[in-house]
């Protein structure tokens, strides 16, 4: 889904972004140039950033209880 027409910016580049290192909305904004023109995606883009990086959060919580093979 496209998040800022402006710069052809969608959800999957934030989510790439967020599994690159993004930690804050603002490090997706410096990144990808997110709301330099008309700012109307800032809101939108503040949605899928959040739910997304939960979800990341989520993933590395679960990774992390999961056993280790290695250690048995």
């Amino acid at each position: 889904m496209y998040v800022c027409v402006c710069k052809g910016i969608t959800d999957q580049h934030i989510r790439e972004e967020i599994e690159a290192g993004a930690r804050h909305l603002k490090d997706i904004v410096n990144r990808l140039n997110l709301a330099r023109d008309c700012a109307q995606c800032v809101e939108a883009a503040r949605e899928i950033f959040d739910s997304a990086y939960q979800s990341f959060q989520d993933a590395l919580c679960v990774d992390a209880m999961a056993p280790n093979p290695a250690a048995a």
